[in-house]
């Protein structure tokens, strides 16, 4: 390849060294001791006994027990404009007959509506607001409750569904109750420890020593690293990354704050070792150098030679001379349409970029797609699309759509006709390492 053909001297490396010094520093980098107050260490050794179980049981017991219900059907009677005592005995004259009309007509709705009364089917608890506990309590399911007179008038009450009053048993409930315990437990002593390793490490910024005997935790040590931190871990996290390398840690090699973390951690962390920014020695980075000169070179040499063969290809030197001259295998492509997926979109983009003609039908281009390759290609014939069987709408979109593509072509043709007069002065050392 282009790469075997590239040389690159010793010379040539130590030019582009002192040319550009400033690429070739090593970035200032730090390593770190920290403690971490994991609450999931934390929980470890929180304990809950049954005593605290059953204590917490008995003083919300409410939020264990289910209270009597019932499912009724409430028949309301029409409401007066003005309530008297006339009108309220009319209601529960009313209310009777619609006790009496319903042993008959089972179809409630139908009957309420056509009495001009309506009906609602709630579940009510005993402090309900609708009747009093008492008249619940004394039916049966199935049976009408007597004429009752409330706040929003006359009403009737029928039971449908009693639910009984239960409570769950401390069994049933004993693990969620204990977690429920644990985790606040967890949160007092995170809140209490948080606040006394801020006060340790406050008070004694220089170590971390107090704090990890204290609270009974270990001091870790990070890998160097750059300010970008590492791939992975706690020192991936960007709120830890700034706290480290700010101004109180590294310059004045303090201990930091603490750092709340997003599972609940916290993290104190100091300075352990810093290596100061420096400029790497010429035999550190020479390898790196040569290997970046010579894919340069390489890339050089590639463009020279697409170039060579495209103007000969212009010039009317035959596909098949080129292919023995270079030593290239040409791939013939049929039919190449602009939705082609299977090249380079770049590569089919600068085809139909390129400008032909019925007076001119062949053409040849390059193009580099991704910054990696040159394409050199050779258009020998084109058509225009069909618009046979095409709609009206479809038909006039397309004619817009050749007149947008002509503008661009008779630019790309002008922008061609002044590239083809420019003077372009070739190197005979460069084309000379490429055969």
């Amino acid at each position: 390849g282009f790469q075997s053909k590239a040389k690159i001297s010793d010379q040539a490396v130590e030019a582009e060294y002192k040319n550009n010094l400033k690429r070739y520093v090593a970035p200032m980098k730090a390593s770190f001791n920290y403690l971490v107050l994991d609450p999931h260490v934390v929980a470890q050794s929180i304990v809950i006994s049954d005593q605290e179980v059953t204590q917490y049981y008995q003083d919300h017991q409410s939020n264990y027990s289910t209270p009597k219900r019932w499912k009724v059907t409430v028949v309301t009677m029409p409401s007066p404009k003005k309530v008297t005592d006339d009108s309220t005995a009319q209601a529960i004259k009313q209310a009777k007959q619609f006790i009496v009309a319903a042993k008959q007509d089972k179809n409630l709705s139908t009957l309420a509506e056509r009495m001009g009364m309506t009906i609602t089917t709630p579940t009510l608890s005993a402090s309900n607001s609708v009747v009093p506990a008492s008249v619940l309590n004394a039916l049966t399911v199935g049976e009408f409750s007597q004429p009752v007179t409330t706040s929003q008038g006359v009403v009737i009450v029928r039971v449908d569904q009693v639910d009984q009053a239960s409570t769950q048993s401390l069994s049933s409930v004993h693990s969620k109750i204990t977690a429920m315990l644990t985790s606040q437990k967890l949160e007092r002593v995170i809140a209490q420890q948080t606040e006394q390793l801020s006060q340790l490490t406050y008070t004694d910024p220089n170590s971390l020593s107090s704090s990890a005997k204290a609270l009974k935790l270990s001091v870790q040590t990070s890998d160097l690293m750059t300010e970008d931190g590492l791939s992975e871990g706690l020192f991936a996290d960007k709120s830890v990354l700034q706290v480290a390398f700010g101004d109180e840690v590294m310059e004045q090699s303090y201990n930091s704050r603490p750092i709340a973390l997003k599972d609940g951690s916290v993290v104190v962390l100091r300075r352990h070792a810093m290596k100061k920014s420096h400029q790497l020695p010429l035999k550190e980075v020479a390898s790196e150098i040569k290997q970046q000169l010579v894919k340069n070179k390489a890339e050089e040499l590639a463009g020279v030679q697409a170039y060579a063969i495209q103007k000969a290809l212009q010039s009317g030197v035959t596909v098949k001379s080129l292919s023995e001259q270079y030593q290239l295998t040409w791939k013939q492509v049929a039919d190449l349409s602009r939705d082609n997926n299977t090249l380079p979109s770049a590569f089919t983009q600068a085809v139909f970029s390129t400008p032909v003609s019925k007076k001119q039908p062949s053409a040849a281009n390059t193009v580099l797609v991704d910054d990696k390759a040159y394409y050199v290609f050779k258009i020998s014939d084109w058509s225009s699309p069909s618009v046979k069987g095409a709609s009206k709408k479809e038909e006039s979109a397309l004619k817009q759509h050749l007149l947008d593509t002509s503008s661009q072509m008779e630019y790309a043709v002008y922008v061609s006709g002044v590239r083809d007069q420019a003077k372009v002065k070739v190197f005979q050392s460069a084309l000379s390492d490429v055969k």
